[in-house]
């Protein structure tokens, strides 16, 4: 598990790859002596090296996530039910580890971390998602799903606001986390995805009730950028006190903090498509290539929502993926996360990061 990411990111890997390392202990069992699964040192230091580690069934790790009582349940039951309306009761998954993108997603890149075993962290700034799982079919060995999962550790006051949480299933969508480009329209794999909203906050116990699944469907879709981007970018740029260059050679040049890789990405696309016409876009030229837009079809998309708060809590009928130490220090951690800093606040990131490494010395000194 490797990646510069905030501490909340790295600890919703980790609750994946244990949910995972359960998985593979559950199906590893039998074939030791042991009646209890598999910890993740016994099956790598007895694992057959002709013999790779088992791929898990989606719905097995999923699972680990919802406890069988309350209102999680019927969201677990939802979840399964949409898998079945999608014909994917049966994909699986294959990671043990996260690979941090620096670049855009894309199905070579899902289809590579398959086969070397990882799931991806989507580049920094990535709208809609940070994490993706892509799943396949076992009979075939192809991509037949993609579970994106967006990490919110937010206080409970946030996380239960509508109107955000409207936005972040909006954003929670293949074409937002994949938008079309000029050179690339048809980016989305036509493959049906898992959109999931994981609250990290151990004190979010309301349950967020996640949009119905939403079939097949044609839609228009930005290939390059929405206008949402576009006037953040406008008011980002006005507010600058040292513009040398105009709106459109700033966007082109990377200099906006929102998506500043894709827009840097577009720029050339636009300079390979001002060579081969001989002439320069005008800025109304620039403005319409940026928001144009293409009819597209979207495989169904299924949501589900995840607490924290239900994962860490004990059940006493059924196993839980942490003990009671495990659980004290996951919540410490999650409460030092600042959970109202920027993304692009590195100096204050940095100041809380200081204050938390100040305050480990404290209790070890």
């Amino acid at each position: 598990m490797s990646c510069n990411c905030p501490s909340g990111e790295l600890v919703a890997q980790k609750v994946l790859l244990d949910a995972y390392d359960k998985c593979v202990g559950d199906l590893l069992k039998t074939r030791s002596s042991s009646t209890e699964p598999l910890g993740r040192i016994d099956y790598v230091l007895g694992a057959n090296k002709d013999e790779p580690a088992p791929p898990v069934p989606l719905i097995d790790l999923l699972k680990w996530f919802y406890p069988t009582a309350g209102s999680a349940v019927g969201l677990y039951e939802q979840v399964k039910e949409d898998l079945l309306s999608m014909g994917q009761e049966n994909a699986q998954v294959f990671f043990n580890h996260f690979v941090q993108l620096n670049e855009e997603l894309s199905l070579d890149v899902m289809n590579q971390a398959r086969r070397r075993c990882c799931a991806l962290v989507l580049e920094e700034g990535a709208t809609g998602a940070d994490l993706c799982l892509p799943a396949f079919d076992p009979q075939s060995g192809k991509l037949s799903l993609m579970v994106w999962i967006q990490v919110k550790n937010r206080n409970p006051k946030q996380m239960n606001d509508k109107s955000k949480q409207n936005l972040w299933w909006e954003h929670l969508h293949p074409h937002k986390i994949m938008p079309p480009s000029v050179d690339r329209p048809d980016a989305v794999p036509q493959v049906p995805s898992l959109s999931i909203l994981f609250s990290l906050s151990p004190e979010q116990k309301e349950t967020i009730l996640p949009p119905k699944m939403r079939m097949e469907e044609s839609s228009s879709v930005p290939v390059a950028f929405d206008e949402e981007t576009v006037t953040q970018w406008e008011e980002e740029y006005n507010k600058s006190k040292s513009r040398k260059l105009g709106f459109w050679p700033w966007v082109r040049r990377g200099n906006a903090k929102k998506l500043k890789g894709r827009a840097k990405a577009w720029g050339e696309q636009i300079r390979a498509l001002e060579e081969a016409r001989d002439v320069a876009f005008s800025d109304a030229e620039l403005k319409e290539e940026a928001l144009k837009r293409v009819e597209m079809v979207t495989a169904p998309i299924s949501y589900a929502s995840v607490l924290m708060s239900d994962i860490l809590e004990e059940h006493d009928d059924t196993p839980s993926l942490y003990k009671e130490q495990d659980i004290q220090t996951i919540k410490a951690i999650l409460q030092i996360e600042p959970q109202q800093i920027s993304a692009f606040d590195k100096d204050q990131r940095m100041l809380v990061i200081s204050q938390h490494i100040d305050s480990m010395i404290g209790r070890f000194a």
